[in-house]
């Protein structure tokens, strides 16, 4: 059975694999009664009926509305971040999207893509928002900033770590809502978005980001994270989803493997140890 599939979602066509309907299935994002196609079938048919072992022939009820299948010779892909061309001289055709066919259609989950992501955001953006507050602080307010910066925070690791990790919330509320990716995302390969593409919106992404400060991080707190984090690891990965993503409208999706990506990584990797070693030098 070939791995290229389209679904039909919010009424708009998409590219995914047999593991990313799977996925998809998992996340509450499509049903048994979602249209699909691959190469071989005549027309779109229910994913119950088309894979009955992912979703159950019986659950499975055609929708009233089926389109035909055209058949283009090419999709009108070209991505920098896939190291080849998809061929789709049976494929159907599809409408034009923002995420159609640009290579973020993997929703298979990814705990350490995402873990990385998380740590390469915290430690540079906790580190330049301190900076900046810091210096805005000494300047108009001398003496809270002596308070926050030396008797609160100053030797105290916990009370730094919940500090930490409390200030990038809003940075990245700002940068995902906007944007749907953020700095460790976009080197991890990660994205955050609506089904059709677009960013789930600044509201949205800060109870979000505030959801993953209590629940995947716990606060902050030493050895409390180291709980929440084993935890979300496991929900993700015998979920398929984040306890903070799930029946929400939005969907993660990653960037495919190859040397693109390994490279990304890599400069990613090297930036977060650069400025660890430059925090641990203050």
């Amino acid at each position: 059975m070939s791995e290229n599939w389209f679904y039909q979602a919010g009424g708009k066509a998409r590219a995914s694999t047999l593991d990313g309907l799977i996925g998809l299935m998992r996340n509450g994002l499509i049903d048994s009664h979602t249209p699909v196609w691959q190469e071989g079938f005549a027309n779109w048919k229910p994913l119950g009926e088309a894979l009955p072992e992912i979703a159950g022939s019986g659950a499975a009820v055609p929708p009233p509305h089926m389109p035909p299948v055209d058949r283009p010779a090419r999709l009108p892909h070209e991505d920098p971040f896939r190291s080849e061309s998809v061929t789709a001289a049976a494929s159907p055709a599809l409408p034009k999207l923002a995420v159609e066919d640009d290579g973020w259609q993997d929703t298979s989950p990814h705990p350490w893509r995402r873990y990385f992501a998380r740590m390469i955001d915290i430690t540079v953006f906790s580190a330049s928002v301190g900076l900046l507050l810091g210096s805005v602080l000494a300047t108009v307010a001398p003496a809270l900033h002596e308070k926050i910066f030396y008797d609160m925070i100053g030797d105290n690791r916990a009370a730094d770590a919940i500090f930490s990790t409390l200030i990038v919330v809003p940075v990245l509320a700002l940068l995902t809502g906007l944007f749907g990716t953020s700095l460790g995302k976009f080197f991890m390969g990660v994205r955050l978005t609506l089904l059709d593409g677009r960013p789930i919106g600044v509201p949205a992404a800060f109870g979000r980001e505030f959801s993953v400060y209590f629940r995947g991080l716990g606060l902050g707190i030493p050895l409390v994270v180291l709980l929440t984090l084993v935890s979300s690891h496991n929900r993700l990965k015998t979920d398929g989803v984040a306890p903070w993503d799930r029946d929400r409208p939005w969907v993660v999706t990653y960037r495919p493997d190859g040397a693109v990506q390994v490279l990304l990584v890599i400069t990613g990797l090297v930036i977060w140890a650069a400025v660890f070693g430059f925090i641990l030098t203050l």
